[in-house]
């Protein structure tokens, strides 16, 4: 038994040519700019991605991608920096406290001060 392939929504003939005229706007800017392998292949990365989406009928995911600029050129030998410092937490659990269920207890009235009688 085959699966039946599913129509898609939307205008896929006319995001497949939104497609094509976003390519040959990034392939004519890649000659001009010296054809760079890197470049390249982001361009077919992309490409497929947007071939995909587009016969989909997925219209806002072809839009993002033609907003997208293409990335940074290395040079050999170089590094990328980090720029965005990563959070490690110290349990498995995550960014919960570990008193989470006496804050619970506190907040609900639970756990109320007793008065102490002075005699």
């Amino acid at each position: 038994m085959a699966k039946k392939q599913k129509v898609p929504t939307g205008k896929p003939d006319e995001l497949v040519l939104r497609v094509q005229k976003w390519f040959e706007k990034e392939f004519e800017s890649y000659v001009e700019e010296g054809k760079s392998f890197q470049r390249l292949e982001w361009i077919t990365e992309v490409l497929t991605a947007a071939i995909h989406k587009a016969s989909a009928g997925d219209e806002e995911a072809i839009e993002k991608i033609e907003k997208r600029c293409p990335p940074m050129e290395v040079e050999e030998g170089e590094m990328f920096t980090q720029t965005e410092v990563k959070r490690r937490y110290k349990s498995k659990k995550g960014p919960r406290p570990e008193t989470s269920s006496e804050d619970f207890e506190r907040f609900i009235g639970r756990t109320e001060p007793k008065p102490s009688i002075s005699l």
